[in-house]
């Protein structure tokens, strides 16, 4: 499992874009960066913290998703993990993550929600 950090909603409705081009089939998620902690020492967490993520995608090698989060979702993380442990090559995966951030007349994006 990999874990990528760093993200934080710095308005609501805010998106975050996922690019990943994998040689197998990846799990893809968001979730916050405490649970993300957790995964990272007890991976048989996963499943069930999964349950409560509304961004993930299962079983991808190419594709590009966006999901929303809202300030009050906290900082969150991605983590990429292979579908099947045992068949991994030695070819890396590419994963990308944009968001936007507000740096000037960020009081209209909230105006707007």
């Amino acid at each position: 499992m990999k874990v990528y950090g760093g993200f934080a909603a710095d308005h609501d409705g805010e998106a975050v874009s996922i690019k990943i081009k994998a040689p197998v089939p990846m799990l893809v998620a968001m979730v916050p960066s405490s649970v993300a902690n957790q995964l990272h020492a007890r991976p048989e967490l996963l499943e069930s913290a999964l349950e409560k993520s509304a961004c993930q995608q299962r079983g991808v090698q190419s594709l590009q998703f966006e999901c929303k989060f809202d300030v009050h979702d906290g900082p969150q993380s991605l983590i990429v993990v292979p579908e099947e442990a045992t068949s991994v090559p030695k070819k890396k995966a590419e994963i990308e993550m944009f968001a936007a951030r507000c740096v000037a007349n960020c009081g209209l994006l909230e105006s707007k929600n």
